[in-house]
């Protein structure tokens, strides 16, 4: 995959500075606050770079065809390693996608008309034993009707990690110091997609032990985004759940740019 070579270089790198401490207020080359700038191949640091941005085809022209290249790409149990089950229920209504509401609440919402497709799996690792709360993982993909659509998503959605610090995913389980980071293609040496986001905070949930590691990414290749977001829980660090979070995403942006070729 040549526009994959980098990807675990530069995924690895973003969830670094996540996990330990810099903000993307603190870096130099982050998209502004307003979104401008995190555009693939809009910004300096990607003209500088002397390699083109990734381009790949358009995306399908109708919502079956999109659905099937979610179901395609996007990380199942099996993908994320030994031990991984379905949680029930594991699949989204494909006639919906998650929104963050003013209130900073996550819930489920109609798809709108520029989105042809989205499609998030739920996945768990449980506790040994059945002691303790499962390791919990969903997987997502986007297929946006157009490639400006879903850059102009990417954008919305770093100013939403800025605005809401603190998330709630459902009840009983927030978030809380999420910090963002964004690399549009080209800047801190990310060539693996059009534009990247990672979120790094603290998970709260029903379980003992809390709070623990929380991370979340999004890739973007043209019209279609896939994103990750893992739980952490009793017995897994930082790293465990920052590898996991770039293994997954690796496999799904592989993924993706073969369903678009």
């Amino acid at each position: 995959m040549r526009y994959l070579r980098p990807v675990r270089a530069a995924l690895a790198a973003a969830t670094a500075v996540l996990l330990f401490g810099c903000t993307a207020a603190d870096a130099g080359d982050s998209p502004t606050d307003d979104g401008e700038g995190a555009t693939a191949g809009s910004s300096p640091a990607a003209e500088a770079s002397g390699e083109p941005s990734p381009r790949v085809a358009e995306p399908p022209a109708d919502p079956a065809a999109a659905l099937a290249l979610a179901m395609a790409v996007a990380a199942t149990p099996t993908d994320l390693g030994d031990g991984f089950v379905p949680q029930d229920p594991y699949e989204s209504d494909p006639a919906t996608w998650a929104v963050l509401d003013e209130g900073c609440v996550w819930r489920r919402a109609a798809l709108p008309d520029e989105v042809l497709a989205s499609l998030s799996r739920y996945s768990e690792h449980p506790a040994p034993g059945g002691e303790g709360e499962p390791l919990r993982v969903m997987s997502s993909v986007t297929v946006h009707r157009s490639t400006t659509v879903a850059d102009q998503r990417m954008a919305a959605t770093l100013e939403e990690g800025m605005r809401c610090p603190e998330q709630t995913l459902r009840p009983g389980e927030s978030v809380t110091g999420l910090r963002s980071e964004g690399a549009p293609y080209g800047v801190r040496g990310q060539l693996a997609a059009d534009d990247m986001i990672h979120e790094g905070g603290q998970y709260h949930g029903p379980g003992p032990g809390g709070p623990h590691p929380y991370l979340w990414g999004v890739a973007r290749l043209g019209p279609v985004t896939v994103a990750l977001a893992v739980k952490g829980t009793v017995g897994y660090d930082e790293e465990d759940v920052g590898t996991l979070l770039n293994d997954a995403i690796e496999l799904m942006l592989s993924r993706a740019e073969s369903e678009l070729r």
